[in-house]
Parts: structure tokens; C-alpha cells; sequence
């Protein structure tokens, strides 16, 4: 089953005020804080362990430009899992 992708769009995430995780897809989420602070988080399982990965506060980043960093960072984790040794 394929993933649900792209769910935000660009006047969803205007709107946004409620502080939690709101999901893109593809384990981008837009993070808003309890003060209000808004930015793109990536997460990802390496070792066992949930990662985050910041992509950038709201300001400074679109979601079409946390979307191919989190394109990026899909890979970057897919290329590690491939060369780690196994157990």
C-alpha cells in the first residue's frame, strides 16, 4: 500500500495555529510549537531508534522546498540502510 503523499497545501499550512505534528506524508511534518514556532521536521528510524531531522523554520522554508528536502533525506537514509553491515 502506497503512501499518502502531499497531503498539505500551501494555504492549509497558512492556516495552521494548533501546536502539535500536522503530517504531509512521507514523514514530513509541519511542527508547531506551543509559542507558536513553525517548522518542517523530517523523521526517520535508524538503528532501532526514531530520528528527527529539522528542514527549517516555516519563514525561511516553502513546503515545496521542505518537500525536496525530505525527497533528499528519503534517499540519504535509503543509501545508508543499504551500505550498513548487517548484524
Amino acid at each position: 500500500m502506497a503512501r499518502e503523499m502531499n497531503k498539505l497545501t500551501a494555504r492549509t499550512v497558512a492556516g495552521l495555529k494548533k501546536p502539535g505534528r500536522h503530517p504531509d506524508g512521507g514523514n514530513l511534518y509541519l511542527q508547531i510549537g506551543p509559542t507558536g514556532t513553525r517548522s518542517w521536521l523530517f523523521m526517520f528510524k535508524r538503528d532501532g531508534k526514531r530520528r528527527e531531522m529539522g528542514l527549517g523554520a516555516l519563514g525561511d522554508t516553502s513546503l515545496a522546498e521542505a518537500r525536496q528536502k525530505a525527497e533528499e533525506a528519503r534517499r540519504i537514509v535509503a543509501d545508508g540502510e543499504r551500505s550498513s553491515p548487517g548484524p
